[in-house]
């Protein structure tokens, strides 16, 4: 259940920080 846990924790880290990059590169496009 704990391994189960930390895949969930890390694949939700991962998609915020994909979400982060995707905002950062959609803004840097439009300038």
């Amino acid at each position: 259940m704990g391994a189960l846990n930390s895949t969930v924790a890390t694949s939700r880290k991962t998609v915020i920080t994909w979400a982060m990059v995707e905002k950062y590169v959609s803004s840097a496009a439009l300038v």
